[in-house]
């Protein structure tokens, strides 16, 4: 993140910054705390790396 509004990325998982409604979109809600989208984010990327990993088994 080089700006205070960049979307936030972690792994493959992108929550994109909304203008208009001031905070990041986080599937169906807006929030505007960084740091607590940037938790969403990495939950978000684990659970996409747990879905993977299991598919294989």
């Amino acid at each position: 993140m080089e700006h205070p509004y960049d979307s936030i990325k972690v792994g493959n998982i992108t929550l994109p910054y909304n203008q208009i409604l001031k905070g990041w979109d986080c599937g169906g809600r807006v929030e505007k705390n960084p740091l607590l989208v940037q938790r969403i984010a990495e939950r978000l990327h684990l659970r996409g790396q747990n879905l993977k990993d299991h598919q294989h088994d």
